[in-house]
């Protein structure tokens, strides 16, 4: 399962859908279900917007086929729509959300029920026949009493392929745990001494291994300079059966592993692949079913399940072994180049599909430590282009930074990269607090301002930082070129002052630059910091990236009359919707069409209006 995090546009969307098709079947829906099915006081109206249909040079038969197309389209979407409705009500994490949703099922079902249909239905998971394996039956709840070893139980049929023919067994083999793969390999032949075995060995470890007392089982030494990833699909490339269980830190092997189970489940929801749960070597059983979300550079993950089906929960990352047909592992492959930790995270990132865990099934594992540092997670990091990895149920957090890193525009649609926003807010933070120690007033000012009112940081979509100084403190500003040099920014004069305003001297500009960034100081007669102090006030100051800054003196008020209407929802910057100028009527309906739909860093995975969705992602 490729679990998107749900934001507030979805839920937008999604009821945006219910809403345009519940006016479409006012306008299409045909007359004879508007009398006989839909009685909800809301939906009346169809039968008169029905017969009011201009129709009047087509023929009666005519009429029935085009309302008939019209009723068949509408069915169709409303399907639809339910489906998206479902699957954002299990997969949304907030409340108000989740209580629309709930709500917009409700309508949805009111609805659906004017094609004899319902919400339930039409929004059942398609079970489809298994091919390779029989079916199964529940015998009740006290058929395995008082052991509970059996309940379920597999029907002969004819379809039944041997377990030989079905799955081969690959084992790649950490070095120096010889020992662990003696036991796993008696154990395998106990199970079913025809099973086809591929075991990876390093060939140190080789040379110490008596495998003459093997069969079935295929053995391959590989040196060091072999990869994880490489080995994996060296293995794979000589299994010859449909599936593969690809036995992660597999110790042990018993019926506890329930390989027909997994294949079943396969089959029946067209899955990319079926896990179990674990049990450790010290007892400990996990069930290791993790959900994703990857947004903007950031990649999270957190243990749990928001859907289930036949007894199985679905996963986007399985923590343990699993089955896998070869068709599907040898057309996703594992990343040769990966050296350190990551492998297993970027196989299920390019996966794609759904995947299960079925905790009925368990692995014996030797369980091994995530790495905390974030060198062994380096070739993962760069690949994916990440600023930050966590596994929240762990509480591991890596930071991967920005050094090396160039890019910081991927195009129209796109948010800037967390490194450059991170080097953007560093320069204005930078100005701000050379203003403060050299006595300049300075205040943050455009959409500098605007996203630290409305998000206490840089607008993701910004492209350039905007700051006022009073043009009394011109010269004390040029003072400060030195400073700013050393901490490896250019500086530079860009307008002269002139005369005059209330009296005062005005104007006055600098281009500060970084590597990627500049920002512009425009000289202001008046600031309303002066007038504050003057006044024997403090000058407001707004949280912007952790730290204080001045501002204008009510800078809610300032926004609102810069900006205009519904300023606390988004437009992106005017630079990137093709705008001459900064001083337009910005339009805060939807974000910029991403020409890569569904890629981390697009805007339009958001919705056009709230701040929370920009802080920390959550699977």
């Amino acid at each position: 399962m490729q679990t998107i995090y749900l934001k507030w546009y979805m839920v937008g969307i999604i009821l945006f859908c219910v809403t345009l098709l519940l006016i479409t079947m006012h306008v299409h829906m045909k007359d004879s279900i508007a009398t006989q099915k839909v009685t909800h006081w809301k939906l009346r109206p169809l039968r008169q917007e029905v017969s009011e249909y201009n129709l009047a040079d087509s023929s009666s038969n005519e009429k029935d086929s085009n309302i008939d197309h019209h009723n068949e389209y509408v069915k169709t979407k409303l399907i639809e729509a339910a489906q998206l409705v479902n699957t954002a009500k299990i997969h949304v994490r907030g409340t108000k959300s989740g209580d629309a949703l709930l709500l917009a099922a409700r309508v949805l079902d009111e609805v659906l029920h004017a094609f004899d249909l319902d919400y339930v239905s039409v929004t059942r998971r398609a079970v489809h026949e298994p091919h390779s394996v029989c079916k199964e039956t529940y015998n009740g709840t006290t058929f395995g009493y008082p052991f509970f070893n059996r309940g379920f139980e597999q029907i002969k049929c004819d379809l039944q392929i041997a377990e030989a023919q079905l799955i081969t067994v690959v084992i790649q083999l950490d070095r120096f745990r010889t020992t662990d793969l003696t036991r796993l390999l008696d154990d395998l032949h106990k199970y079913n001494k025809d099973i086809s075995v591929i075991v990876g060995i390093y060939t140190e470890d080789f040379r110490l291994f008596s495998t003459d007392t093997y069969t079935n089982i295929l053995f391959k030494s590989y040196d060091n300079t072999n990869t994880k990833g490489h080995i994996w699909n060296d293995l794979i490339d000589l299994v010859q059966t449909p599936y593969v269980l690809i036995a992660r830190d597999l110790i042990m092997f018993n019926n506890d592993s329930r390989l027909h189970r997994l294949i079943r489940e396969i089959e029946r929801l067209k899955l990319t692949s079926a896990g179990g749960a674990s049990r450790d070597n010290s007892g400990y059983w996990e069930l290791g079913c993790l959900q994703r979300a990857y947004k903007n550079h950031t990649l999270v993950y957190e243990e749990g399940y928001q859907e289930s089906i036949h007894e199985c929960v679905f996963c986007d990352h399985i923590e343990s072994a699993f089955v896998i047909s070869k068709e599907t592992v040898s057309k996703i492959k594992f990343d040769e180049t990966i050296l350190g930790e990551g492998i297993w995270e970027d196989f299920f990132l390019r996966a794609g599909g759904e995947s299960v865990i079925c905790p009925d099934a368990m692995f014996y594992v030797r369980r091994t430590a995530r790495s905390s540092s974030t060198l062994d997670w380096y070739e993962f990091g760069k690949k994916n282009n990440l600023k930050k990895m966590k596994f929240l149920s762990s509480n591991l957090e890596l930071s991967f930074g920005c050094s090396g890193r160039s890019d910081c525009f991927s195009g129209t649609g796109f948010a800037v990269t967390p490194c450059c926003l991170e080097e953007l807010a560093n320069l204005t933070m930078f100005i701000m607090n050379a203003c403060a120690k050299a006595g300049v007033i300075c205040e943050l000012q455009e959409g500098t301002l605007l996203g630290a009112v409305k998000l206490q940081k840089v607008l993701p979509w910004e492209r350039d930082a905007d700051i006022t100084f009073l043009t009394a403190n011109y010269s004390k500003f040029q003072s400060l070129k030195t400073i700013f040099g050393r901490a490896g920014y250019s500086c530079s004069d860009r307008a002269s002052l002139w005369c005059c305003v209330d009296n005062r001297t005005a104007g006055g500009k600098f281009l500060i630059s970084s590597t990627h960034w500049h920002a512009e100081l425009y000289g202001q007669h008046i600031m309303d910091s002066e007038i504050l102090m003057s006044n024997k006030l403090m000058p407001t100051k707004l949280k912007f990236h952790g730290q204080w800054v001045n501002v204008p003196r009510n800078p809610g008020l300032h926004v609102r009359n810069r900006y205009g209407h519904e300023m606390y929802a988004h437009s992106q910057h005017w630079m990137a919707t093709g705008k001459t100028s900064g001083w337009i009527n910005y339009q805060t309906s939807k974000f910029t069409k991403c020409h890569r739909t569904g890629s981390h860093n697009c805007l339009d995975r958001y919705n056009s209006d709230g701040n929370l969705q920009f802080k920390d992602i959550i699977p």
